[in-house]
């Protein structure tokens, strides 16, 4: 579903396990036209079916931001039916070309929520364009260039529109629901200093406007500094939590307690998710992951 819009880049609310305002991805409409994270394999006929009603009969580039299945795992079926090919990060291609271990830590980091979203296929090595650091990908009228942005993944890369000055972020920053920013990295190998170099990256770009994976549209405004301190607190918590000396799993609970009392942005969306089980399975499954990397670099 066409959600919104600037200019002629448009945001697909995927709809996925039925959710709205939670999963999108990107349309941009020029002479070859690009899609960007284009979401879980479940979700491929509501992308489509988008696509159709922008009366695009063809999308040249799908641009991968990072492979996680939730962003990533549709791409093995919208490029055979778009005829498209595949912009990601070389350390990423081998994993799109066979995905069974990326399937196998998507099991294990997501549990019942990966075979919500949809196992991926392999993709053929040929369709597959491995993008590096500011490489320019011409479109037509606009030109994006690809910047390079871990922490959420050690493969992460964003894609500024330079005309437009859009920033099709991926998951470089956080997630954005309900115009609440909670983290979403670093994971490791990714470390502190790793996010804090993305976020200068991003800020000296200058985008007028983020997009993001979860979840569409945002001005810069304050947001970088927000997430910036928001990652500072975090991992305060986390060191808090971490003397306790529990063990694994009642660390994770114990973190995610302690964030529901202390961060109103994390509360709030924790309360807005927990009425429906299958929202409430599909914010929360991911965020152990999330938690449990801060905790383990914590203590390193």
């Amino acid at each position: 579903m066409i959600c919104a819009s600037i200019g002629k880049v448009y945001c697909i609310d995927t709809l996925v396990a039925g959710m709205r305002d939670f999963l999108s991805c990107f349309v941009v409409d020029d002479e070859h036209a690009l899609l960007s994270d284009p979401g879980p394999p479940c979700i491929a006929d509501e992308v489509l079916n988008s696509i159709n009603e922008l009366g695009l009969n063809k999308i040249d580039y799908i641009a991968l931001s990072h492979i996680h299945v939730d962003h990533a795992g549709a791409t093995y079926i919208l490029a055979k039916e778009l005829d498209a090919k595949i912009l990601v990060h070389p350390k990423a291609a081998k994993h799109l070309i066979d995905p069974e271990r990326l399937w196998k830590s998507s099991l294990e980091a997501l549990g019942d929520v990966a075979s919500i979203y949809g196992k991926p296929e392999p993709i053929d090595e040929n369709r597959i364009i491995p993008v590096e650091d500011n490489q320019i990908i011409d479109l037509g009228k606009e030109r994006v260039k690809v910047v390079y942005t871990p922490g959420h993944a050690v493969h992460h890369v964003s894609y500024f529109l330079e005309k437009s000055k859009v920033l099709l972020s991926g998951e470089s920053i956080a997630m954005f629901l309900k115009g609440k920013p909670i983290l979403t990295s670093p994971i490791p190998p990714m470390g502190v200093e790793d996010v804090m170099n993305t976020f200068r990256r991003i800020e000296q770009l200058t985008p007028n406007t983020i997009a993001f994976c979860h979840f569409g549209f945002s001005s810069p405004d304050n947001l970088l500094e927000r997430v910036r301190e928001k990652t500072k607190k975090w991992f305060e918590i986390a060191k808090e939590v971490v003397k306790l000396g529990l063990e694994n799993q009642d660390l994770i609970e114990e973190f995610n307690r302690r964030l529901i009392e202390r961060d109103e942005d994390y509360r709030a969306l924790v309360e807005y998710y927990k009425n429906d089980y299958k929202e409430s399975l599909i914010f929360s499954y991911p965020y152990r992951t999330v938690l449990g990397g801060i905790l383990a670099l914590v203590r390193e």
